[in-house]
């Protein structure tokens, strides 16, 4: 392409001295082609990146168009989930948080056996980000759970069981941050929106404090300090998925469902050991009478001090 572009340029300096000629076959060609060569380096030394946004501007667009054109397997605001093959899907979105795609990479490398999609590249064209992915084939859970046999129930509880506990085999490496193992290394607290720590946090104190921030001005500061006095520093910090929902699990379709994967690696990372639980139990209301919160898997059980403590913050408004 860069060849064709130094022909045209080319082709148009010729032009210009052409017509100057045709016009006046008898013309002081001086000026002509002093403004030519004033012009003429600048317009050849643009020449590559001006091809390269180009190719960019043709790859954009079929980039674009291919996802477009495939099947919608998950739509929410301005999220969806495209598959465009037989294997691979695109996680479509305007914010999209890049260091999902870099943690499906270091599952991949470091929990191999975790069953999770695999990264096979990121896109970003204009404000729109193209996340492309293996595809988890299946059904997710919450669609099935409600047609599924206590038998069904139990057997997947206890494969979630046994591939979330080796999950959680994995523990920080000392000196590193808590959060996200890729990227800033940043904390993320999903509840009402997503917030994310400012800087890496390298302490369950200091993690602590970073959930307490977003405090309600009408909380008086000893009843803060009482309810802070209550959050245990000293748990283990384990890999987590950290939005551990039905939504997320895939299974087969059939009455003898198998477990396809998990998906949404977002709010994935480091976390206290209770995490997964408290995350897993977040959308949980009073009024909510579905079956599965009996099926949790008995590895991230345990913790219910801390998740009736974060309730009994949350509902203060110290969040």
């Amino acid at each position: 392409m860069e060849e064709k572009a130094y022909r045209s340029l080319n082709q148009s300096a010729l032009k210009q001295i052409t017509k100057a000629l045709e016009d006046d076959p008898s013309i002081d060609l001086e000026p002509v082609v002093n403004l030519l060569h004033s012009t003429y380096a600048k317009y050849r030394q643009a020449v590559p990146e001006r091809v390269a946004r180009q190719q960019e501007i043709h790859v954009s667009s079929l980039v674009v168009s291919r996802v477009f054109s495939g099947k919608m397997v998950w739509e929410s605001g301005v999220r969806a989930v495209i598959q465009i093959s037989r294997d691979v899907a695109v996680k479509v979105t305007r914010s999209l948080d890049h260091d999902e795609h870099d943690v499906m990479r270091y599952l991949e490398e470091r929990i191999p056996a975790i069953p999770a999609p695999r990264a096979l590249g990121l896109v970003t064209v204009g404000a729109t980000a193209f996340m492309f992915m293996t595809l988890i084939p299946g059904t997710t859970l919450e669609a099935r759970w409600p047609s599924l046999s206590p038998e069904a129930k139990r057997k997947i509880r206890w494969v979630l069981d046994a591939t979330l506990l080796a999950l959680r085999r994995v523990e920080l490496p000392p000196g590193e941050p808590f959060g996200t193992p890729v990227g800033r290394h940043l904390c993320k607290d999903a509840r009402n929106d997503i917030r994310v720590s400012s800087s890496p946090i390298y302490s369950e104190a200091a993690f602590n404090d970073y959930l307490m921030h977003r405090s309600s001005p009408r909380v008086a500061t000893s009843y803060k300090s009482w309810l802070r006095s209550m959050l245990r520093e000293d748990h283990r910090i384990l890999f987590t998925h950290g939005d551990f929902h039905p939504r997320n699990v895939m299974i087969t379709d059939g009455d003898d469902p198998e477990l396809t994967g998990i998906i949404d690696w977002e709010m994935s990372g480091f976390y206290p050991e209770h995490w997964e639980y408290l995350k897993a139990m977040n959308t949980r209301s009073v009024t909510d009478t579905d079956d599965w919160w009996d099926y949790l898997p008995p590895c991230i059980l345990g913790y219910d001090q801390e998740v009736v403590l974060d309730r009994y913050i949350e509902a203060s408004r110290v969040y």
